[in-house]
């Protein structure tokens, strides 16, 4: 197991070490999840979802040790409006488009709006209206696990296992490159 994808930097006040994953390992996890939510993707809803899961679970589990909330909190809100997309896309006819907005809560007027609309997916999945016919509570519903809480217990659980591997109090970590460290800590 590799750690070159995460990357030390110091608190300036306290000198504690943090962790973060790189630039690339983000890059190709958003990557990767929109070719998970591709529009031109076969197969069923279900199955789509069941890899996206799959896969976000590794990616936090791997970088769990990492500091990424706001990372973590704005590709969750970039990554719901693309599978607002992905069900939109699907919705090919208008009538089929009109009948979904209205079972999920739409009114008439403001289904009849959508559903006729010529705007392409991206712009059509981002207004007010389509977040309340497909909200998160829907997708998560549907099968989809949320990130959020996900990559949070992921890090405390990880930090407290940290914690207990660490016997040296005041280590010295800005003097260890990040492989060293992590070997320290997993040898231990």
């Amino acid at each position: 197991m590799t750690y070159e994808t995460l990357k030390v930097w110091l608190y300036n006040d306290s000198g504690k070490a943090r962790y973060r994953p790189h630039r690339t390992a983000k890059q190709k996890f958003k990557r990767r999840l929109k070719q998970l939510t591709s529009r031109k993707r076969p197969g069923s809803f279900k199955a789509i979802v069941r890899a996206i899961n799959q896969y976000t679970q590794g990616w936090i589990h791997y970088h769990g040790i990492g500091q990424m909330k706001h990372f973590i909190q704005e590709t969750a809100g970039w990554f719901n409006r693309r599978l607002r997309q992905l069900c939109w896309s699907r919705w090919k006819r208008v009538k089929t488009r009109y009948q979904m907005l209205r079972k999920y809560g739409l009114p008439h007027e403001i289904a009849i709006q959508y559903a006729n609309s010529r705007k392409g997916y991206w712009r059509l999945s981002k207004p007010y209206q389509m977040s309340l016919a497909l909200p998160t509570k829907r997708l998560i519903a549907w099968g989809l696990k949320d990130i959020n809480p996900q990559a949070m217990s992921s890090f405390i659980r990880n930090i407290q296992l940290l914690n207990c591997r660490i016997r040296e109090p005041y280590v010295r970590w800005w003097e260890r490159s990040t492989s060293q460290l992590m070997a320290s800590l997993l040898l231990d």
